[in-house]
């Protein structure tokens, strides 16, 4: 992703405090980062797109009263860090149901909760939204690590907010860097796997 543009946007409006300045920011930071927020939203089934909006627009504002200083950068660490929250917090709300979904038979109708149209979601549903979870954390807690550099936090960084099909060669096209640099960073992440802490791959995989 391209930040100068709403960089500059950022400290223009932190330089003035205009709403005309803020609209552009706001914009800006609409036209990189709301589409691929929704889509991680919307996917995981624990919101939908007004969800996703309303999670971006406080993390705008949260960020934008801390620095104008690479704000970009800023924005799409707080918004991966929000998203995390969101799906735990989503997953702590729902996690009551899960005892009385599990022994629902697989065929009978979705139950709905009391005053809320989203249906509650089945067993496996629920397995596979933990397992999404987990897989995020993961990743999070490895590109945390003292060893890991720039490049490597801000190719996985694109992998989070890109289609979950997305190839190599997509992600490499959309830093503008070779799609050999992106295999290679992430098999030396690989390498820092440790199975006596995060527990077995396998867990991590799809259902």
């Amino acid at each position: 992703m391209n930040f100068e543009k709403l960089n500059k946007l950022a400290a223009a409006y932190l330089a003035d405090g205009t709403d005309g300045t803020f609209s552009e920011m706001y914009k800006e930071a609409g036209v990189l980062f709301r589409q691929i927020n929704r889509s991680r939203i919307v996917f995981s089934r624990m919101g939908d797109a007004n969800d996703a909006d309303e999670l971006l627009d406080s993390v705008i504002l949260k960020v934008i009263t801390k620095s104008s200083d690479n704000f970009g950068s800023l924005l799409l660490k707080a918004l991966r860090e929000a998203q995390l929250d969101y799906f735990k917090t989503e997953q702590r709300r729902r996690k009551r149901f899960e005892l009385s979904i599990d022994n629902e038979s697989p065929n009978s109708e979705v139950m709905e909760r009391d005053g809320d149209e989203r249906p509650v979601e089945t067993a496996v549903e629920l397995r596979q939204r933990k397992k999404r979870t987990d897989q995020l954390k993961l990743i999070d807690s490895l590109t945390r690590s003292a060893k890991t550099d720039t490049a490597t936090t801000t190719i996985v960084e694109a992998y989070l907010f890109a289609p979950l099909d997305a190839k190599p060669t997509e992600i490499a096209r959309s830093l503008g860097i070779h799609h050999e640099t992106v295999k290679r960073k992430l098999r030396r992440l690989a390498r820092r796997y440790d199975a006596n802490r995060f527990g077995d791959v396998r867990e991590y995989l799809a259902v």
